[in-house]
């Protein structure tokens, strides 16, 4: 009997290792992008004397801000991208799913099927059966 499962590709999502570089790791955890922007602009902040460079410290603390800014946007694209790829795939676990549950109705269909024929098959041998015995016994009578 053919087995739907035989034909179908094995798939792993687990990722087999490290990423392989600083992006690969950014775009499957955009959340670190984030925590790092804030984590470098906390450090900054706290780094940045406060009253004797006023002017440098204002600086610094603007281009801290620029810089989370933009790791947060970045943040931000690197999440719509993991959306965009998470309704992907639910569309194509969709698809296999109404894929699989057609062949296992037909499958069941034929089951069904097949059932009757053989029920119909063993009540005409039955009565086959049933019309031999009769005809025995009745030459034996006699």
């Amino acid at each position: 009997m053919h087995d739907v499962y035989d034909d179908a590709p094995i798939e792993d999502d687990v990722p087999s290792g490290p990423p392989e570089d600083l992006t690969s790791l950014l775009r499957e955890h955009p959340g670190l992008l984030i925590a790092g922007g804030l984590a470098l602009g906390l450090l900054a902040g706290a780094l940045i004397p406060r009253q004797p460079f006023a002017r440098t410290g204002k600086s610094l603390g603007q281009k801290a801000l620029s810089f989370a800014t933009a790791a947060g946007a970045m943040g931000l694209e690197f999440s719509k991208q993991a959306r965009t790829q998470v309704e992907h795939a639910t569309r194509e676990s969709k698809d296999k799913l109404e894929e699989l549950s057609s062949v296992a109705t037909q499958t069941s269909q034929r089951a069904m099927e097949t059932a009757s024929s053989a029920g119909t098959d063993l009540r005409n041998l039955g009565m086959d059966l049933a019309k031999k015995t009769v005809e025995l016994a009745l030459k034996t009578r006699r």
